[in-house]
């Protein structure tokens, strides 16, 4: 701005008919400053805002990151976990499949006694 016009706000008091006529590009020009320091305001305030925005979501994808980095350690630890259950599982099948093997053996170990007793036992009563 000139120096004369420094005090001056697009809503001054002075009649337009004070300046001379000389100045019509100045007068056009002082007017449309006072547009472009309100458009000046709106896009600072724009700004601003976006700031903010931009802030908030920066700290909420923070958030989520580290969400997903615990979940992540959660999800392994789980399949840690499951990986030896699975092996445990496979343990006491082979345990049981053992053991029931061990159990029909014995059965007939046991089928064989008793058929020998009684084999005994019918000789004994045929004496």
């Amino acid at each position: 701005f000139l120096p004369a016009f420094a005090a001056l706000s697009p809503s001054s008091q002075l009649p337009l008919s004070s300046f001379p006529s000389r100045f019509p590009l100045l007068l056009l020009l002082y007017s449309k400053s006072g547009d472009l320091e309100e458009e000046l305001k709106n896009v600072t305030n724009n700004l601003k805002s976006l700031e903010a925005q931009s802030e908030k979501y920066s700290q909420k994808e923070d958030k989520y990151e580290e969400e997903i980095r615990l979940l992540t350690d959660k999800l392994k630890e789980a399949e840690t976990r499951a990986e030896f259950a699975e092996r445990s599982v496979a343990k006491l099948e082979k345990t049981i499949d053992d053991l029931e093997e061990k159990l029909a053996h014995a059965k007939e170990e046991n089928l064989g006694m008793h058929q020998v007793l009684d084999q005994t036992l019918l000789e004994l009563n045929n004496l």
